[in-house]
């Protein structure tokens, strides 16, 4: 079996340079589990060559995959096997072992490898760095112990956004850091809520949430302030720069929707900016965003003011 595999990715050259210029590890195994491709990513991401894991079994705690709860895949569970037996797709967040020794989170995707028979002759599993969801969950669950969490839209509450004014506020003052905030607001979402229902609105309010979640940089911060409001808070060092950020916020939204029973709803924002680059107060900068929001809705909505 492991000579067909091999053979099928070796003979197809586009194929083979198509799997080593991904960015996820990709390995492929035959029925008794001996490796019998590894990519390029699948170097970087374990420190393993090819020389060292073709050939071997992924049975033997190569990669010593551990859950979550601390159960050692490569024994019991290991998803690449399931897929094998039951012809099935899996994903799975897992632990895997580094050659250097440390632990590295990685999300894992296995599928059954069929010939022309449609008979499973293998499996391949794509594993992918998982280290930033894990930081986020992690930061997610220190936020829900502290009280710091929005339960609706999994974003840091209020509260939590006028500590982080405050902190903010306190390395301007002492380390001249410039920073701004932006306030954003979604467009038309007493509609949506009057239209389509509560719960559909709340899907929207949780869209945007996220949309915006994922577009931050890693050391920017968004924060539920209320209602369909977002606060956004992050180091810049002009009037441009944070207009730039914000307006790539507002783009995503614009480009995210939600498919409600087959209709396509979208979502578009509006924002005030503000950016602080001179000594003045937490409500001084909010109110100032507040303002630059409430012009960007009188003069259209969806835009950064």
């Amino acid at each position: 079996m492991a000579s067909s595999i091999i053979s099928g990715i070796q003979s197809d050259k586009l194929l083979s340079k198509i799997m080593n210029s991904l960015y996820d590890g990709v390995y492929c195994m035959d029925l008794d589990r001996n490796i019998v491709f590894w990519n390029n990513a699948a170097e970087k991401l374990t420190g393993y060559s090819r020389d060292e894991v073709i050939g071997n079994s992924c049975a033997n705690n190569i990669l010593n995959h551990i859950s979550e709860d601390g159960v050692c895949l490569c024994k019991e569970g290991c998803p690449a096997v399931k897929s094998m037996t039951d012809g099935q797709n899996r994903e799975v967040l897992a632990y895997l072992h580094h050659k250097v020794g440390y632990r590295r989170p990685v999300y894992i995707r296995t599928s059954p490898i069929v010939d022309e028979n449609e008979n499973i002759i293998g499996a391949v599993e794509i594993f992918s760095s998982a280290s930033m969801f894990v930081a986020m969950k992690q930061t997610n669950e220190r936020l829900k112990k502290l009280a710091f969490l929005d339960e609706l839209t999994e974003l840091p509450n209020r509260r939590f956004a006028n500590q982080t004014l405050e902190e903010f506020l306190w390395t301007f003052s002492n380390h001249n850091t410039k920073f701004g905030v932006a306030i954003y607001d979604i467009d038309n979402f007493k509609k949506i809520n009057d239209t389509y229902g509560h719960d559909v609105g709340d899907q929207a309010l949780k869209m945007v949430a996220s949309t915006l979640k994922m577009a931050i940089r890693e050391n920017d911060v968004i924060c539920r302030w209320g209602g369909e409001e977002f606060l956004f808070i992050c180091h810049c060092n002009s009037e441009k720069e944070l207009l730039n950020i914000c307006d790539r916020h507002r783009v995503f939204v614009e480009n995210s929707f939600i498919d409600n029973k087959g209709e396509i709803l979208t979502a578009t924002i509006s924002g005030g900016k503000c950016f602080v680059c001179e000594k003045t107060s937490i409500n001084d900068s909010i109110k100032r965003a507040d303002e630059n929001l409430y012009t960007s809705k009188l003069s259209g909505k969806n835009q950064i003011h």
